[in-house]
């Protein structure tokens, strides 16, 4: 059974607890929080935060129910998502376009010329997105709107609705690809063939020249665009099948997989270019 989190004290500054609980107060207002440690599945670029935020927002609200959220704990957490987005995006954009304006304005102050008092230049930050269906305004939130979606996340994949779709949608699954790193050398070069192995459209067989390594980490990506890779499994004979089920039975999907050579427990070298193949019933 699905906890209802409107029992807890939520977005209200304090710390979660049973309602009418009074929390403890913070003897030492200095004392700095530990932060939540960052999940697999958020983006490690900064630069993609805010996709990743907008398209979670996006998909709580259409999916949030089937997982026993309430309509309280979904506003909450889209607002939560939505102001972060805001912040890392446009925010913080106009912060670092700011930074190079009061270079400017120093230097105009110490060697410029003029006959008036100059007045130094004042951080205007861009306006809150207003709504876009299905997205409601952004608003501002109380600090620790990360950590909180990270639980919730954690309470929807203990939900008795949950499915892999769903995760998929919410971009919650898996873990998201590192960087190609800077190592020069040969790259997996692989052929994928779809509905290859036994004959079963579903299935995917992925070929490659493992060129004297011992094997391939083989990562994989379905369901919603922009989706994070996840691992599919290690292989080491140079054929890795691919037999997961559709992820709605009877209906075409597209696929898109990613190699990196294997050797003793290690990824190493680059990726191979992505492949993108559609399975089908």
């Amino acid at each position: 059974m699905v906890s209802q989190w409107n029992q807890f004290l939520w977005n209200s500054g304090a710390q979660w607890a049973p309602a009418g609980a009074t929390p403890s107060p913070d003897t030492n207002p200095k004392r700095k929080s530990k932060p939540m440690k960052r999940q697999k599945y958020y983006p490690s670029q900064q630069s993609d935060e805010p996709a990743w935020l907008i398209n979670f927002a996006t998909q709580l609200i259409a999916r949030g129910a089937e997982v026993g959220l309430t309509a309280a704990v979904i506003n909450a957490t889209v607002a939560d998502s939505l102001y972060i987005a805001y912040a890392v995006g446009a925010w913080l954009n106009a912060v670092r376009g700011f930074g190079p304006d009061c270079t400017t304005a120093l230097d105009v102050l110490k060697s410029g010329a003029g006959g008036s008092p100059y007045a130094l230049p004042g951080f205007k930050p861009p306006p809150l997105p207003g709504a876009s269906a299905p997205l409601p305004a952004t608003v501002a939130v109380t600090p620790g709107a990360l950590d909180r979606i990270f639980a919730i996340v954690q309470v929807i994949k203990m939900a008795a609705g949950y499915t892999d779709e769903i995760g998929q949608a919410l971009g919650i699954v898996g873990s998201v690809a590192p960087p190609p790193p800077v190592i020069t050398g040969p790259v997996p070069v692989a052929k994928v063939e779809p509905g290859a192995a036994g004959g079963d459209p579903q299935r995917v067989r992925i070929t490659y020249i493992k060129h004297g390594h011992m094997g391939a980490a083989v990562y994989g990506r379905r369901g919603a665009a922009g989706s994070a890779m996840e691992m599919l499994g290690i292989n080491t004979d140079g054929t890795f099948l691919d037999e997961r089920a559709l992820l709605t039975a009877g209906q075409p999907e597209v696929r898109q997989y990613q190699l990196r050579y294997w050797d003793k427990g290690v990824e190493t070298g680059a990726w191979s270019d992505t492949i993108t193949v559609t399975v089908g019933p």
